[in-house]
């Protein structure tokens, strides 16, 4: 349940724009008490502004902010901030701004000020984070009633209601009807009731159409009957072909077994055959790469032995070249470093090198000047000049020392003189200096006159550019003369006065009609305002029909040009919604069939490849059972021996008969075959048993039982060759299978995936179908829904119309009022514009008038100022001349200081000159020469690094070289060990070609194609039989496909679809009768229930033409058993008590999740005991609610006996107390309640 916690207001009202004024607001009571004036009220406004948007009457033009002109400021921000915690308990924060800007005009008030509202703030407080939620404030209004817990209309009229419309219970009709709809939200119940009238009537249609939905669905359930029957029927003919099909398999399958043991019988000779064409092959290859390497190389002597150490040792040797090439680089780099560095400083030395060339030329120019100088001074000093300048220089440099000493002797002589003279020209120079102060005197005097004179020159000169100005000015003053009066002559004629006297009393015949037509549109909009209830829903009706068209028309915007995809046809919102069902239902019935195809290949594909799984398991079982019996044979018989197992028991088995035979048959040795005499066999066994003794005798007898051992030996393992080459034949024949297997999957698998890609094309075209479902269907209900408002408006135009006249809804009215009050206040201005014009023609005229007078005054005034202009000319002449004689004067002084400047120039650029040769004589040549030999070394320096470098350059060179050839000669030398192996392989392949029977293995061949084209003849037959079986097979498959197909489109799911709509037309005939049922309930359940005992709230129903109801209500009271209508019967105090008594049960009634109330003022029109009675209700209702934990009421009065009679300290240990500062500005104190009636 939602709450108030604290309340911040800054720049409302009186309340200082700069300052944060705060208030908590507590369980379950808050008082809040101050003086009239203070700004008690405005607490509720804020509180009122902060959870509706809604400002308090009166407050247009920017009167809820702090006025911009109290606080010296063009514009004032006025902020409202309100924690709480809504209807889930999470604390949030709304923040309210709006602003007072004073702007000044040339009008009587002179300023105006402009309001506005500022973007505002909704946050929650999340784990101690502030989120926000909203900052536009439309959307602020529409959510924070939601967040605590009450509509807009009980936070504006119940719980924050101001104190100008606390009284509104009992106010006029409609006004509280207004009221009441908006508290008890009756225009949902009514809308619901039409809904219920609207559904059932759509309902009855529904019902219709599924009653025929229902029949068609039976008979489509009866031939679907039929169908399933003969697809029985077919079923049963195909399993009589499987079990015939299966015999052939069967007859096929014997006969591919004796093929598979004829062609066991062929492996060898083919084995053979294989053999010698692979060997022909390799033969081939081997004679082309020895060609082809004998071509590219070139053929070496060496022996294999000596070839491979010329290799080995090739690596080393480059190696070692390799790292002698890095060093040489890497000292390359250090010295072309160097290089570089002294590059660089030998840069820097030509750069000094040329400023010392540049001085040294500056220093001979100056010889060459004090040179001149000494030729041409040296006859004054008596020097001879030689050739020798420096000695001719130094001669006269003695000649001037002596000069100089004479006349330093001649100036003590004249010194001495001087003294005695001195005194006695003391006394002229007196008489001398007594002239020049007279002198000085003089020529301060005529400075004094010169400058008067210039003063007065400068005077006259300006008087006579006035002089000369007036001349100008006095023909300019003709000729303005003379466009004045023939501009003051224009305006007489034009009769301007007379022509605005016409509009304005034209203005004031149009002021006279249009407040004719506004009384007319007053009477208009008076009849109008009795039609307000229908004009409303009129207007809501079109704003409604106008937003769900703009939501239409952006629907087919978005889905126009997929559905046009999807069907290929334009959207018709009518029959667009079918068409996609049908449109849908096609392609999930292709969707299917395709995914049985896909279904049916991937199990194909997935018997295929348990097939070769078993194959390859098979394979490896022979393979091991092969590992196992040829280790068997092994030990005792060779591997080589294996295929001719039976010549070699042959062989044995002849050799030991053969043996026997010719020994008991020929009495003849058995090595040399020569026979025995008659005798001579028992004489020879004599003489050998003597010469053999019996040692030998029984070796001879264990090499018997080994050789007879060998031989049981061999013929143990019979059985296991034979089932050695039984195993061999079983895994050639898999791989034969495995083969076709696999070919047969790849085809299965490519097959698969063109019908994967197939059904993935369906699936999208599927998706975008079913995609566009929602959106179709809601642009259907939209359609729907506008064709009903229009319906609807029809019908209250209709209504509207029976009140006869044009249907012209209040807002019409004013809007011609205020356009006629537009067009007054025009013409009003016209008016007042033409009069102003009319003034100001009329002073135009004065003024041109008062012009021609003024000007032909200063046109006597000129011509009299002109005649004194001749005399001041004179005057000028005389001072011109005294300050030219002055200036002449001036010009020759300067002329004197200008010579003795230019002679001081010469002596200082000739004492210059001379410092500056000094300077290089003992400086600069010094410097000049140590640069050079520094030059001279870095050249010689540089000039060595090159040649280091370059010698390094040509080492690397050769080094590179060498490596390179030796890659090249390495690579011969293994091409050639590469030719000699290849000739090593082409005489073994020879001899192995050489060895082979292969005229034998093409006669078996011969044999095995005879017998093998009669199995191919036998199994062809088979195999045409069981063809035949497998088409019929087919014939019928694809027949019951087809009847599967026709149950699967024409009758899918019909069972189903019949025993649904059976369901769905029951269900909507109860459904038909509940609505019927509620809507009644509902109609009496809003009469009933909006009735409040003893001061009852009465609503009465009111049927409209259409059977639409709308209604009204009335605030009454009983007294004694009867019903009295509480307007106009009651007292002001009656009328206040009234008032809070019904606010308090509807914020009851309507704010359960919202358990606050405000009342300002209370006790306004109550005497002091009904204040106390209503103190005491209030206590009693504090303590009967305190246990509700969201219970808040707050009670602002300036009435502090009333608050004591509350009994606040029982519930609260503070109050707050608003009152004004000493500038006037509101501030809020929170005090002890022990305090509450100090002053």
């Amino acid at each position: 349940m939602s709450s108030i916690y604290k309340l911040s207001i800054k720049g409302v009202r009186a309340f200082h724009p700069e300052s944060d004024e705060t208030i908590q607001f507590g369980f379950p009571l808050t008082l809040i008490c101050g003086q009239n004036g203070c700004g008690k009220t405005t607490v509720i406004e804020c509180l009122k502004y902060a959870t509706t948007g809604t400002l308090p009457p009166n407050s247009k033009g920017g009167a809820f902010v702090h006025d911009p002109s109290l606080s010296s400021r063009t514009a004032v921000t006025g902020q409202i901030k309100l924690a709480f915690k809504n209807v889930n308990g999470k604390s949030m924060i709304t923040t309210r701004s709006v602003q007072a800007s004073s702007k000044s005009t040339k009008s009587a008030t002179g300023a105006t000020v402009t309001f506005k509202t500022l973007e505002g703030q909704l946050a929650i407080i999340e784990k101690g984070d502030k989120i926000s939620v909203s900052s536009k404030n439309a959307e602020l209004d529409a959510q924070i009633p939601v967040y605590l817990g009450a509509s807009p209309a009980i936070l504006e009229n119940v719980i924050f209601c101001h104190q100008d419309e606390s009284l509104w219970p009992l106010s006029e009709p409609s006004a509280l009807k207004k009221k009441f709809d908006d508290i008890f939200e009756a225009s949902k119940f009514t809308k619901v009731l039409d809904n219920f009238k609207s559904i059932k009537k759509d309902m009855a249609t529904d019902i219709k159409l599924i009653e025929q939905s229902v029949n068609h669905l039976k008979i489509d359930k009866e031939r679907a009957k039929k169908v399933q029957d003969k697809l029985h029927n077919m079923n049963e003919s195909v399993e009589k072909y499987t079990e015939e099909i299966t015999d052939l398999n069967i007859q096929i399958e014997k006969k591919e077994k004796q093929a598979e043991e004829l062609f066991a019988t062929n492996q060898e000779f083919q084995r053979t055959l294989s053999d010698y064409e692979n060997l022909l092959t390799k033969k081939q290859a081997l004679e082309e790469q020895i060609e082809r390497l004998k071509t590219s190389i070139e053929i070496l002597p060496d022996n294999d032995e000596e070839l491979l150490n010329r290799q080995e040792n090739f690596s080393a040797i480059t190696t070692e070249k390799s790292n002698r090439i890095d060093d040489l680089q890497l000292q390359s780099t250090k010295l072309s470093d160097e290089l570089k560095n002294k590059t660089k400083q030998y840069n820097e030395l030509i750069r000094l090198d040329g400023s010392f060339k540049a001085k040294k030329a500056e220093y001979d120019s100056n010889w060459e000047k004090l040179s001149e100088i000494v030729d041409k001074n040296a006859k004054d000093f008596n020097v001879q000049i030689s050739n020798d300048r420096v000695r001719n220089i130094a001669m006269f440099k003695t000649e001037l020392n002596k000069r100089h000493n004479t006349l330093l002797n001649e100036q003590k002589d004249l010194l001495v003189d001087n003294k005695r003279k001195e005194s006695e020209r003391q006394s002229a120079l007196q008489d001398v200096l007594n002239s020049i102060s007279r002198e000085e005197q003089h020529h301060e005097y005529a400075t004094n006159v010169i400058n008067t004179n210039n003063e007065k020159l400068s005077v006259l000169k300006r008087k006579v550019e006035v002089g000369s100005n007036n001349e100008i000015e006095l023909e300019e003053k003709r000729n303005d003369l003379e466009l004045t009066m023939k501009l003051l002559q224009e305006k007489k004629d034009l009769n301007e006065v007379r022509k605005l006297d016409a509009k304005i009393m034209e203005c004031n015949t149009e002021i006279s009609k249009l407040e004719f037509e506004l009384d007319e549109l007053a009477k208009k909009l008076s009849t109008s305002n009795k039609q307000s209830d229908l004009r409303s829903k009129v207007l809501f009706l079109e704003e409604s029909a106008k937003s769900k068209k703009a939501e239409l028309s952006k629907i087919f915007a978005t889905i126009d040009s997929s559905y046009f995809d999807v069907l290929g046809s334009k959207l018709d919102v009518d029959v667009g919604e079918s068409l996609l069902s049908q449109k849908i239902s096609n392609l999930e019935i292709k969707s299917e069939e395709q995914q049985k195809k896909v279904g049916s290949l991937e199990s194909e594909l997935q018997i295929n490849k348990n097939s070769i799984e078993s194959i390859l398991k098979t394979i490896e079982e022979n393979n091991s059972k092969i590992d196992s019996l040829k280790s068997n044979i092994t030990k005792v018989i060779g591997e080589d021996e294996i295929n001719d197992y039976e010549n070699v028991v042959n062989d044995l088995e002849d050799s030991y008969r053969n043996v026997s035979e010719d020994v008991n048959r020929n009495k003849c040795c058995l090595l040399c075959k020569r026979l025995f005499e008659q005798g001579g066999l028992g004489s020879f066994i004599q003489d050998l048993k003597q010469s053999v003794d019996e040692h030998k005798i029984q070796e001879i007898r264990e090499q018997s039982l080994e050789i007879k051992k060998e031989l049981e030996d061999v013929k143990s393992i019979n059985l296991e060759v034979i089932n050695y080459r039984e195993c061999l034949a079983n895994v050639q024949n898999f791989e034969c299978k495995l083969k076709e297997l696999v070919d047969k999957s790849s085809q299965i698998e490519n097959e698969l995936e063109q019908q994967r890609k197939e059904q993935q094309t369906i699936k999208h075209s599927l998706d975008n179908a079913l995609s566009l479902k929602k959106p179709l269907s809601d642009a259907t209900r939209i359609h729907l829904e506008v064709s009903e408002i229009e319906f609807q408006l029809d019908e209250l135009n209709e209504d509207l119309s029976g009140f006869g006249g044009s249907v012209v809804s209040v807002d019409e009215l004013q809007k011609q009022q205020q356009d006629i009050n537009l067009k007054i206040k025009k013409t009003r201005q016209d008016l007042n514009d033409y009069t102003e014009s009319k003034y100001k023609a009329q002073r135009e005229l004065q003024k041109l008038e008062n012009r021609v007078k003024d000007t032909k005054l200063q046109i006597s005034n000129l011509e009299r100022s002109l005649a004194e202009v001749t005399g001041i000319k004179n005057n000028i002449s005389e001072a011109e001349d005294i300050v030219r004689s002055s200036e002449e004067k001036l010009k020759q002084i300067k002329t004197s200081l200008e010579e003795l400047q230019v002679d001081k120039q010469v002596k200082s650029n000739a004492l210059r000159d001379t410092q500056d040769m000094t300077y290089f004589e003992t400086n600069i040549a010094e410097k000049y020469e140590a640069n050079a030999l520094e030059m001279k070394e870095l050249s010689e320096q540089c000039t060595s690094l090159e040649t280091k470098i370059d010698d390094h350059a040509q080492e690397i060179k050769l080094l590179e070289k060498e490596v390179m050839d030796a890659s090249r000669i390495e690579h011969n030398i293994l091409a050639n060990i590469d030719y000699r192996s290849q000739l090593s392989r082409l005489e073994e392949t020879e001899l192995q070609l050489g060895s082979m029977d292969i005229e034998d293995a093409q006669s078996r061949k011969e044999e095995y194609q005879v017998e093998s084209k009669k199995l191919r003849d036998a199994l062809s037959s088979l195999t045409a039989e069981h063809a035949g079986k497998i088409g019929e097979v087919k014939q019928i498959k694809d027949q019951i496909a087809s009847l599967k197909k026709e149950l699967e489109t024409e009758y899918k799911n019909v069972n189903q679809s019949y025993h649904e709509e059976w369901i769905k037309l029951q269900t909507n005939l109860l459904v038909s009768n509940d609505i019927q049922i509620y809507s009644k309930a509902l109609d009496n359940g809003i009469m009933k229930y909006h009735n409040i005992s003893t001061i009852a709230i009465k609503s009465d129903v009111n049927l409209q033409a259409k059977g639409n109801r709308s209604y009204n209500y009335r605030v009454v009271m009983v007294k004694e058993s009867s019903e009295l209508d509480m307007r106009g019967r009651c007292s002001a105090g009656q009328k206040v008590l009234a008032s809070i008594l019904i606010r308090l049960a509807l914020a009851e009634c309507f704010g359960a999740n919202c358990g606050m109330i405000a009342l300002d003022e209370p006790t306004t029109n109550l005497d002091a005991e009904n204040a106390e009675a209503l103190a005491a209700a209030l206590n009693r209702i504090i303590e009967y609610r305190k246990s509700q934990s969201n219970f808040q009421l707050i009670v602002i009065t300036h009435d502090e006996k009333f608050l004591t009679h509350i009994q606040g300290d029982r519930f609260t240990d503070h109050f707050y107390r608003i009152q004004r500062d000493e500038s006037s500005k509101s501030r809020i104190y929170s005090l002890p309640i022990g305090r509450i009636q100090e002053g």
